[in-house]
């Protein structure tokens, strides 16, 4: 299968405004009624019918992405387009293959100075959270490990598990010292789009604001167990698809997991990292609402590592400690 000119420009813009998701729309608050819409569409409807307020409909989210799935279709076909929707959603110094394929998303210039590089843009604000980044690296590595016929047969296995690396290793440069691991890149405030107010960044990558905030979670953190399992779970899963093709990446990685799950359980078990970064914040007038990776509980994220944990080393111990 090959992915015309076309189609890569609208896998580009659609994921640089929904990733993990495939697909998130909205709706535009309008004085008539408008069908779902992709978010980066809501932006234009609202200012070309002069409304002032863009607002996320899950639901509507929901239905639309229900209705879109065929009754039939074959994986040999769709994994191809997954791959390059990933692709398309790369942060930091992209391999030459995007950039020539992709040449729209060249690296920003004044990320040149960002300590951070690397990873994936989760949204359309170019906000990198390390939640929804490493638990979708555990799902991709979690699907390689159980399905390896099947993204050979597709074509995508090498790519796939280089996406995966691509994630690990922004995880990796995450945990900047065995007590702390980055959480988030950029304040989402700074994307806040008030069409009335004509303020927020609504654009490429390249314009987007630069010297942005780095929030750190540490062991003197009020939470923050749940985002740093996640990236134990994340790491420890790519240990597993590594360890036989690469074992030096791979004890690395399983390295940084034992860490990260150690300063998961001496940080607060009764908050999550939504203690330290607010998970939803909103303008109070105009504009649209916004809500963050929100977490309720560390006792799955820390579960699934320590399980992820056994798997990777065989210890027994990880099993009292999934349980």
């Amino acid at each position: 299968m090959t992915t015309s000119d076309a189609d890569k420009k609208i896998y580009s813009q659609t994921s640089r405004h929904s990733f993990p998701h495939l697909l998130q729309l909205a709706t535009v608050t309008l004085p008539t009624s408008f069908p779902a819409l992709p978010l980066y569409a809501c932006h234009t409807l609202a200012a070309v019918h002069g409304a002032n307020e863009c607002v996320l409909n899950p639901a509507g989210a929901i239905a639309a992405v229900w209705f879109m799935i065929p009754n039939q279709y074959n994986l040999k076909q769709v994994l191809p387009t997954v791959t390059a929707f990933v692709d398309t959603a790369r942060a930091g110094d992209l391999p030459a293959y995007i950039q020539k394929d992709y040449p729209w998303l060249q690296t920003p210039a004044q990320l040149a100075n960002e300590t951070m590089t690397g990873g994936y843009y989760v949204g359309s604000d170019y906000v990198k959270y390390s939640m929804p980044i490493a638990t979708t690296m555990t799902m991709m590595a979690w699907s390689m490990l159980e399905f390896p016929k099947g993204f050979a047969a597709a074509g995508v296995d090498s790519i796939t598990k280089d996406q995966l690396k691509w994630g690990a290793d922004y995880l990796m440069k995450a945990h900047t010292t065995p007590t702390s691991f980055v959480v988030q890149v950029g304040n989402p405030v700074d994307y806040l789009l008030n069409i009335a107010q004509r303020n927020g960044s609504w654009g490429p990558p390249q314009e987007m604001p630069a010297n942005r905030t780095v929030y750190t979670i540490t062991r003197t953190s009020k939470g923050g167990a749940d985002v740093v399992a996640a990236a134990a779970s994340a790491l420890a899963a790519t240990y597993e698809v590594y360890k036989a093709s690469d074992t030096t990446y791979a004890t690395s990685a399983l390295n940084h997991a034992q860490q990260l799950y150690a300063l998961a359980t001496n940080l607060p078990s009764n908050a999550t990292y939504c203690a330290e970064v607010a998970c939803f914040e909103g303008l109070k007038s105009g504009g649209y609402r916004w809500k963050a990776y929100l977490s309720e509980s560390v006792y799955d994220d820390l579960a699934l590592a320590a399980a992820w944990l056994y798997k990777a080393t065989g210890r027994w111990l990880w099993i009292g400690e999934s349980v």
